[in-house]
C-alpha cells in the first residue's frame, strides 16, 4: 500500500462545494445527474494497486475520483464498481471536470458562435446587472429589453454592484495587460535599508500604474519582505515589474528581475466587458436579447 494522508470525505465535499457555487445552474444539474455520494474504490491497475480513493460520479463505464496522492482529479475507465480499471496521472481541479461536461462546452460554443465587438446600443447603459452565472450575466438597462452576456474562455471577473452607468468592450485596458504582457519575477535584497515607507510607496505605484483597477495584493506577498530583508517580492507583467523596481530601489533596496515567460495565454483575443466598476475579462462575448 502507498502512504498518503487520504482527503476526509467532508473536506471533499467541501472543496467540492466551492466551484458548485461559481457554476452556472445548468452545469449544476448536469453534475446532479452522474454525481453519486461520495464512496471508496479501489485502484486494479497501477502503482496504486489496493489503494483507495473517493469516487464523486459515474457516467458511462467512467468514473470520476479524487486522487490524493496527486491532488487531483481523474476520470478513468472501470468495468466493476468499485474498481478503478486504469489510471490517468492527469490532474484536473474540480472546476475543470465540470467546465468539460457538456453542457458547459456548449456553452462556451454559443457563446463564441455570435461573439460580438462592441456592446450594443441598448445596453451601453445606465443599467443593472440582476443575475450573475459562470458563462452569463443578466442585465437590465433603464430603457430597454432585458439581455443575456455569454462569455467564451473566460479569464477573469469581478462584481462590484449591481447599477452601472456605462458598458463597453475594450481589447486595451489596465485589466488587459495580465493577458497580454509576459510576465516576470522581482527579488529584493537588503530590504531592511528601504525607507519607512516603501511598502506604501509600491501600492502606489501598482494602483497608478493600473489607474485603480490592480492592487499589490494580487501580485507580491506584503510588507513582510522589508522585515525579512530578502526574497521574492513580486510576480507581474513586465512593464508593472520594472515601475516597481525602480520605486523599491528608490527606497534603498536593492532589486534583481527574472527572465520573462507568459504567464496566463498569448492574450490574443483576450478582451474586458466593462459594467460600470464590475467586469469580466474574456475571449468572447455574445449578447442575447
Amino acid at each position: 500500500m502507498n502512504e498518503f494522508s487520504p482527503i476526509s470525505k467532508s473536506e471533499l465535499t467541501t472543496l467540492m462545494a466551492t466551484a458548485l457555487a461559481e457554476a452556472d445552474d445548468v452545469v449544476r444539474m448536469a453534475w446532479e445527474r452522474i454525481r453519486i455520494e461520495p464512496q471508496k474504490w479501489r485502484c486494479k491497475l497501477s502503482v496504486y494497486s489496493g489503494d483507495e480513493f473517493w469516487a464523486v460520479a459515474v457516467t458511462g463505464n467512467q468514473v470520476i475520483w479524487f486522487n490524493d496522492i496527486e491532488d487531483g482529479f481523474n476520470t478513468s475507465p472501470f468495468q466493476t464498481r468499485g474498481v478503478i480499471d486504469v489510471v490517468s496521472f492527469t490532474q484536473s481541479r474540480f472546476s475543470e471536470i465540470l467546465n468539460a461536461l457538456p453542457e458547459a462546452l456548449s456553452a462556451e460554443v454559443f457563446a463564441r458562435a455570435g461573439a460580438s465587438s462592441a456592446v450594443p446600443p441598448a445596453l451601453r447603459g445606465p443599467g443593472t446587472i440582476v443575475r450573475r452565472q459562470t458563462t452569463y450575466w443578466v442585465t437590465q438597462p433603464n430603457a430597454g429589453p432585458m439581455a443575456r452576456v455569454h462569455f467564451s474562455g473566460k479569464r477573469e471577473s469581478r462584481f462590484v454592484e449591481v447599477d452601472y452607468a456605462s458598458a463597453e468592450i475594450s481589447g486595451k485596458h489596465p485589466l488587459l495587460r495580465d493577458y497580454q504582457e509576459a510576465w516576470s519575477n522581482l527579488y529584493v535584497s537588503n530590504a531592511q535599508r528601504a525607507s519607512v515607507d516603501a511598502f506604501e510607496r509600491v501600492q502606489a505605484c501598482v494602483s497608478e500604474s493600473s489607474e485603480g483597477w490592480r492592487r499589490f495584493e494580487e501580485y507580491g506577498a506584503g510588507a513582510q519582505i522589508f522585515q525579512a530583508g530578502h526574497g521574492l517580492f513580486m510576480c507581474a507583467p513586465v512593464s508593472l515589474i520594472r515601475e516597481v523596481a525602480e520605486v523599491v530601489s528608490r527606497c534603498g533596496a536593492t532589486v534583481s528581475v527574472t527572465s520573462e515567460w507568459k504567464e496566463k495565454g498569448s492574450g490574443e483575443d483576450v478582451r474586458v466587458l466593462l459594467f460600470g466598476q464590475s467586469f469580466v475579462v474574456a475571449d468572447a462575448f455574445r449578447f442575447e436579447f
